[in-house]
């Protein structure tokens, strides 16, 4: 993950300075995170993204998800929007689009 900024909570803030590096973006339920991100190799940069809430309805019978954690499209689309990468292909799809577009607006991020 050398050269990469790794999304990650409890990091700095990812912010325009980072733009140029790719993104590493785990796709992974909480409970899991920390054993997908122990088989990663190098030292990549992490940042955090802002606090926004997620609008995917999560459920886990198993783990508490953290607060501040994102639906992986949500994060890449909210990452790529602050690096000055506006991608709105990428919610298309998106079932809770609209909620998601509203949280940012509220947060003032849009």
């Amino acid at each position: 993950m050398t050269g990469f900024t790794v999304l990650a909570l409890g990091a700095p803030e990812l912010s325009v300075e980072d733009a140029g590096r790719p993104l590493l973006l785990l796709d992974s339920t909480w409970r899991l995170l920390p054993q997908i991100e122990a088989c990663l190799h190098g030292e990549g940069v992490r940042r955090t993204l802002p606090a926004v809430q997620t609008a995917y309805p999560r459920v886990s019978k198993i783990a508490s998800n953290p607060l501040a954690g994102l639906a992986s499209v949500e994060a890449l689309y909210l990452a790529k929007l602050m690096l000055g990468e506006r991608d709105d292909t990428l919610l298309s799809n998106y079932h809770w689009r609209a909620q998601f577009i509203e949280h940012l607006g509220a947060a003032d991020l849009l």
